[in-house]
């Protein structure tokens, strides 16, 4: 990536399992996950940027470097905060962050992280065949005692100059000519890159 702000590619996979079933979502797009975060430590916001799974629990997102808390991840009918924390490190162009399998029964989540970097990373080229990427394996991590010593009561919304479909919660959000949902994901990375992102 080119210009002056640090920002990387993050991606990686998602799946809330519940009752030893995959977790039906009716939000932007069939079976799509939405996955709050913010930035944490010294000179960060706490701005919460969203986005959104491609059907299958893929996701892509462009995110300035830094340190990071996963506020939620949640479908229509279920949402977890999963005391998940992860880096964009400064210079890299992609990052990849692991599959995530959350696991909800009686009331308690458990996280397993999936090292599944090749077929990942091979899964990003054949999407998007001339993004300049060279995957960086940065694998997000549980920890409880950062997400208490960071996160704020409540993270601010997301304010300033990014376009008005990016303060929308997400079952609001509309993108602006992307009209086929399962388009989300390519689209997203392709405005990010433009400087168009969230």
């Amino acid at each position: 990536m080119s210009g002056s702000t640090d920002k990387a590619l993050v991606f990686g996979k998602v799946a809330l399992i519940g009752n030893s079933q995959a977790v039906a979502s009716e939000s932007v797009a069939d079976g799509a996950v939405a996955i709050s975060v913010f930035r944490f430590g010294l000179g960060s916001t706490t701005s919460v940027d969203s986005f959104v799974s491609d059907p299958d629990g893929r996701f892509y997102a462009i995110l300035p470097s830094g340190q990071y808390i996963v506020d939620h991840i949640s479908t229509f009918s279920n949402t977890v905060r999963p005391e998940l924390i992860f880096t964009v490190p400064g210079g890299a162009n992609a990052v990849y962050l692991g599959a995530l399998n959350l696991r909800t029964a009686e009331g308690v989540t458990t996280v397993t992280i999936v090292d599944e970097f090749d077929a990942a990373s091979d899964a990003l080229r054949t999407r998007n065949p001339g993004l300049p990427a060279n995957p960086t394996r940065q694998l997000i991590t549980q920890d409880a005692a950062t997400v208490k010593q960071y996160k704020p009561a409540q993270a601010s919304a997301a304010s300033g100059s990014r376009p008005a479909y990016c303060n929308q919660s997400v079952g609001e959000r509309t993108l602006p000519y992307w009209g086929n949902p399962a388009l989300l994901g390519p689209a997203l990375i392709v405005s990010a890159l433009m400087g168009l992102g969230c």
